[in-house]
């Protein structure tokens, strides 16, 4: 948008050298001296003209475009001509105080004299008066430096053009007040530490800083403690070296505010002695950020602040009784009632044409002869940095009187006249006011004049901002009345970005949002809408939806959960308590449900992190909805046995699937919907048992002990097999199988596919499905499946039979031209998992599955992918042949991939005779025997003999037979065992 542009340089801060190249010194011959050498004087024309040759310098001496000296100042002193170059005696010149005590030397071309000669000329000229330059730098041609102390600005002021420099000049010097801008380096800090070591006395536990700045060893770095950057800086290297320290001498550091201390004190919590002496603090009031810390010893001797009591007494004590009587604080003061009508809809109506795309109707809100004027600057503490909204919009319009100095420009940032406020109005960023969070303060009510100031939210909208900043204002308004109503005579607005704790509330346009969890309490709500009448006269208005937030876990919100988490966790019983998570009073600011899969992620994370020896967790009342956070999580709070889940949302025993492999012995389910479900406690006991068989307490009561042999059966579970035979007389076949694959691999990892078509029935039929692993989906760092997605035959994605049939090969020509369009690939034969399903004479089944390696496709890398084939082959002349195929391709997972082609690479034996068949073969001799293969007659003929034996009827010993996996000399055993404990019920001896 356009901007006013007013040059914003003070007149002091013109650059020497750009004023001097607009002039030229001359000097012609005086006629009443006739261009004589007179009274010993010397050419100064001369020696000008020839310095000039080199540098063009301006001497302020031309009758040109330069600056004029005061003729008649050079007149007086002796009777010379006018305007003459040569210095005479001057009265004194006055400095002007700056609000710091500290100002900038500038010694235009300084550089080209020695620094220590420059130092030591000054020193003699400033003595008696204690002179010490700090952080001398050079800037092109000009040498700066600062000092801070008046007396000594003063006098170096009056020292301008009074020296004479060994080459005839005279040394030019300009004072003004400042103190340089300060970026807080590496080096910077580092000399600070060692100055601050230097100065620290370890038995009585003292830093002294007295004169900080001025310690010879910080004579090349601004130092000053009254810079808020370099004090934190110092806190800082306290709180990590000697946070132990007692003592503190801030003695002459021209120190003038304390409440950029507020939050930092915490890091000297032994401060007890505290000398501040000589410094600059006004008020007593800035005193309030040292609140806290245990002073008994404090000076304050020569700050200001102690000249405005006029006692001792007062001094001393300020802790009266007079605290209970201070009024409250008030959203709205009115010093006259009759004014609360007037200024709410004088309000209501200037902010709601403020906050619209067009201001011009504002015009009949300003006085014709209006005046109007804006400041702004950013909070204390919060400074211009990247994590700040700049303010760069307002900063060229600042009209802040401590600024700006020069009155023409003081005069033309001064709006006059209602044209001209609503013009600028009109180019300012448009707004959104939070007129709810205004605080109005009627100060003055007359007839003829109404003085009042409003401060609070707004919101800048299209500024450009990626976030849309939030603002704070404060008005000062006089309104006068004009016909009918009122119009604004004067108005001030000062702008700045709001404090972190001013925008805590997300506001959106005006509106401000928060969260609740309970119905009855959002109904309650609901029913206030404009039931409550504000402090500024306006009604609440209040809108409810259901919804929560979407959530983005920062490392703020996660340090704040943690916290949380320890001040609730019970080390001695290795318990969390979650109850009703969300409503902690120290989460009140943010959302953290959990019944947002993120932050119960970021909960569980947490325990893993610092509690992994969690046994007990409640989570009482979260509105948990559903438990899926917990399929992985298994590893990370492995120990977990207690659960309460009371009071939550879950509406199906099935949601509890995923905790299934928690050693759960106590579980509170009690308040969920799902509890409604059973018609009776034993079908409830049942499907709990089934997910918790170890579960001896459900919803606080306890259960009988569960009914079974359960016994460590985990040591005789089969062994997992590469091989796995249906039958182990069909080990020659699975031999001859295993062969015919191996040839089957080597023919298709060749580029020529062709030879293949003998491995096929003429009438063979073949298939292709394709997906992508579960959590390993098609994005930018997995090796795409596109080939194979145009032929997927996956029956539940082509729902067209005529689709359908064109995807399945049928007949074996059809089935090769096919394998040969596929991409060549590497196959990992010794990874191969086999299962032989059905073996007959006249039929096998198996599935074989793997990892295999594409080549020559394109990839940057060699894409691995794992296969899953089920084949029925049939006998063919002396071999097999393929009558029916399925193929499914899939991408390898991680581990996978990693383990692929190890066997290759580390090596079989080397001896050329023996191959992958073989070793399968081998490996198919070995497991064959332990594979227990009975038939339906053995195990008939067992469970009569088991009933026989130990009495129970065929029912309870088939029972005990299936539960040892037919081990009948193991089902006798846990028999008697279980008899002995008298466990086993009487229903099992019922014939």
């Amino acid at each position: 948008m356009p901007k006013p542009h007013f040059e914003n340089k003070q007149p002091w801060m013109r650059n020497d050298r750009e004023r001097d190249r607009d002039r030229r010194v001359t000097f012609k011959p005086s006629s009443r001296f006739g261009g004589k050498k007179e009274y010993g004087n010397r050419d100064w024309s001369n020696a000008i003209r020839e310095h000039l040759q080199d540098e063009d310098v301006d001497m302020g001496v031309s009758s040109g475009t330069g600056r004029n000296f005061n003729n008649k100042k050079f007149g007086k002193g002796r009777k010379g001509r006018k305007g003459s170059p040569i210095p005479n005696n001057r009265q004194p010149r006055k400095l002007l105080e700056g609000p710091t005590s500290w100002y900038k030397i500038s010694i235009p071309h300084g550089e080209k004299y020695d620094k220590n000669f420059l130092l030591k000329t000054l020193l003699e000229k400033v003595a008696p008066l204690p002179f010490w330059p700090i952080a001398w730098q050079v800037y092109g041609t000009t040498s700066t430096f600062y000092v801070d102390d008046y007396k000594v600005a003063e006098k170096l002021l009056n020292l301008d053009r009074q020296v004479q420099l060994p080459n005839g000049f005279r040394l030019l010097i300009r004072v003004h007040p400042g103190s340089p801008n300060v970026d807080m380096s590496s080096t910077t800090k580092e000399k600070m530490k060692l100055v601050m070591a230097k100065r620290y006395n370890a038995p009585t536990k003292a830093l002294d800083l007295t004169k900080f700045h001025a310690d010879p060893d910080l004579q090349d770095y601004f130092c000053a403690l009254f810079k808020p950057i370099v004090f934190l800086t110092v806190v800082d290297i306290i709180a990590e070296n000697i946070p132990e320290l007692e003592a503190l001498n801030l003695f002459d550091n021209k120190i003038s505010v304390l409440s950029f201390l507020r939050k930092s004190m915490k890091k000297v919590p032994n401060l007890k002695i505290l000398h501040m002496g000589n410094n600059k603090l006004r008020e007593i009031t800035q005193l309030d950020s040292l609140q806290g810390l245990p002073i008994i010893d404090l000076v304050l001797d020569g700050n200001p602040l102690c000249d405005k009591f006029k006692d001792q007494a007062t001094y001393i004590s300020f802790d009266i009784a007079e605290e209970h009587h201070v009024p409250e604080t008030r959203q709205t003061f009115l010093c006259n009632a009759d004014g609360s009508s007037i200024v709410r809809q004088f309000l209501e109506q200037y902010f709601l044409i403020y906050d619209s795309e067009n201001r011009q109707p504002l015009l009949q809100a300003y006085h014709e002869n209006a005046l109007f004027s804006m400041t702004m600057a950013y909070p204390y503490g919060y400074g211009k940095d990247k994590n700040v909204a700049w303010l760069n919009w307002y900063a060229t319009d600042n009209r802040n009187l401590m600024r700006v100095q020069d009155s023409e420009r003081r005069h033309k940032l001064l709006r006059q006249g209602h044209l001209a406020v609503v013009s600028f109005l009109q180019e300012m960023p448009l707004t959104k006011h939070d007129i709810h969070s205004f605080t109005v303060d009627l100060t003055i009510f007359t007839p003829q004049m109404l003085c009042l100031t409003v401060s609070g939210i707004f919101k800048e909208i299209k500024s450009g901002h990626k976030i849309p900043p939030i603002r704070f204002f404060f008005r000062t308004l006089v309104i006068v009345p004009a016909g009918s109503g009122f119009c604004i005579a004067n108005e001030i607005l000062h702008v700045t970005n709001a404090l972190p704790e001013q925008a805590k509330w997300r506001v959106h346009g005006t509106a401000c949002i928060f969260y609740v969890d309970e119905y009855k309490v959002a109904e309650k709500l609901l029913d206030l809408n404009r039931q409550i009448q504000l402090p500024n006269g306006f009604w609440l208005p209040i809108r409810v939806h259901p919804g929560a937030p979407n959530i983005d876990i920062n490392s703020t919100i996660k340090e704040k959960m943690k916290l949380v988490m320890a001040k609730r966790y019970n080390a001695g019983t290795k318990a969390l308590d979650l109850t009703k998570f969300h409503a902690d009073p120290d989460l009140q600011d943010y959302f953290c449900a959990l019944f947002k899969s993120t932050i119960f992620l970021a909960v569980i994370d947490i325990i893993a992190e610092n509690i992994p020896e969690l046994e007990a967790l409640n989570l009482f009342d979260n509105k948990l909805s559903g438990l899926n956070v917990f399929k992985k999580s298994l590893k990370k709070i492995p120990k977990l046995k207690i659960l309460h889940m009371g009071h939550n949302k879950l509406k199906d025993i099935a949601q509890l699937d995923p905790l299934q492999g928690f050693p759960i012995v106590d579980l509170v389910l009690d308040g969920n919907p799902l509890c409604d479900k059973f018609e009776d406690q034993a079908t409830y006991i049942s499907e709990v048992r089934k997910r918790f068989p170890k579960c001896m307490k459900l919803d606080s009561f306890d259960l009988p002990p569960p009914i079974g042999f359960d016994i460590t059966e985990e040591h005789h579970v089969p062994s997992t097999q590469k091989i796995f035979l249906c039958n182990a007389d069909a080990s020659s076949v699975a031999q001859q199988c295993l062969l015919f694959l191996q040839q089957y691999f080597q023919v298709y990892d060749t580029e020529d596919r062709q030879p293949l078509l003998q491995a096929y029935h003429e009438n063979a039929m073949f298939s292709m499905t394709m997906a992508y692993p579960h959590r390993y989906g098609k994005d930018k760092n997995v090796a795409w499946l596109n080939w194979y997605a145009a032929d997927n035959r996956n029956v539940k994605k082509v729902q067209d039979t005529e689709k359908r049939y064109l995807l399945l090969r049928q007949g074996q020509s059809a089935i090769i031209n096919y394998l040969k369009d596929m991409p060549l690939t590497e196959h990992d034969i010794h990874g191969f998992t086999v299962d032989f399903t059905i073996c007959t004479p006249d039929m096998l089944c198996l599935t074989v599955s793997g990892i295999f390696k594409e080549i020559n496709n394109g990839h940057k890398t060699p894409p691995f992918r794992f296969f899953f084939r089920t084949l029925v082959l049939v006998p063919a002349g002396s071999g097999f042949c393929i009558v029916n195929e399925l193929l499914h391709i899939s991408n390898a997972l991680p581990n996978q991939a990693k383990d692929a082609f190890k066997n290759a690479v580390a090596g079989e034996p080397s001896n050329p005779g023996t191959s992958s068949a073989d070793s399968v073969s081998s490996t198919v001799q070995q497991v064959v025997p332990s594979v227990p293969v009975l038939d339906d007659a053995t195990k008939q003929e067992m469970v009569h003999q088991m009933s026989s034996q130990s009495g129970m009827n065929l029912e309870w010993s088939f029972k005990c037979l299936d539960e040892t996996h037919w081990d009948f000399q193991r089902a006798i055993e846990v028999f008697q065992q279980f008899k002995s404990r008298g466990v086993i019920p009487e229903e099992a001896f019922v014939q």
